[in-house]
């Protein structure tokens, strides 16, 4: 984890580039103080709430398929050396994961908390956007990870040229992809209610039956955990088969 850290800040077009995405994230989330109060009341607010997460873990994809799809591809042609010490290859994949969500929430959750506070929405939503921020933030990590093991390029020394081959490309739409079925399937039962809806009624957080909003968590959760084992075990098994 040391290595990868001292890599990272030593590489000029990593930190620079680094930074810059932070710099975006915060303008980003201060923005949101600017949105017209009429879109954070009655029955925009649903809307905008889910357009806000969406665009929260798009942007934490971006970052994933960036910075954590190469973290493999990056050990380089030395990597033969690690495949060489007495330890499981299955601790490197482990150790680069947890690593990589670590930074990725440590990014994500400010972002949340400070575009829906900003946003004026209630504590009940806050706290709702920030379990769906975990989950996305788990899935992208496990997906780039994941996908970084399956299709490593240790010829390549630039990062940004690993991330635009074609298991980024694959990266970066199965993210896509993932972000969608996780905010799709949380905001499932406030489009429902929304469809069946009497006209003039407006649908907000309060009419949902708390019901609905459990089932809806609890299946985005279940998604994230079949996400997560499949992508550690195809890591973990490309890892054990390559050969250097």
């Amino acid at each position: 984890m040391l290595k990868d850290i001292l890599v990272f800040v030593r590489d000029p077009a990593q930190l620079s580039q680094s930074v810059l995405f932070v710099l975006l994230m915060a303008i980003y989330s201060l923005s949101l103080v600017r949105v017209p109060p009429i879109l954070s009341t009655g029955p925009m607010q649903m809307i905008l709430f889910f357009a806000n997460l969406a665009a929260v873990c798009m942007i934490l994809s971006s970052f994933t398929s960036r910075f954590l799809f190469p973290l493999i591809s990056l050990e380089g042609k030395a990597f033969w050396i690690v495949g060489l010490a007495p330890v499981n290859r299955s601790f490197l994949f482990y150790q680069k994961a947890m690593f990589g969500l670590a930074v990725t929430l440590a990014l994500g959750l400010p972002m949340t908390l400070v575009s829906t506070l900003s946003l004026k929405f209630s504590p009940v939503l806050v706290a709702s956007a920030v379990y769906v921020v975990v989950l996305a933030g788990s899935c992208l990590t496990s997906l780039s990870m994941g996908l970084g093991s399956t299709y490593p390029n240790f010829d390549e020394d630039n990062p940004a040229r690993i991330a635009v081959g074609m298991g980024g490309t694959l990266n970066f739409f199965a993210s896509a992809i993932t972000v969608a079925i996780i905010v799709a399937t949380v905001a499932s039962p406030y489009a429902i209610r929304y469809v069946y809806a009497e006209p003039g009624s407006s649908v907000t957080g309060q009419t949902i039956g708390l019901y609905a909003i459990i089932a809806s968590h609890s299946a985005a959760l279940c998604f994230t955990l079949a996400l997560c084992l499949f992508c550690f075990r195809m890591g973990t098994k490309s890892l054990h088969r390559s050969e250097f």
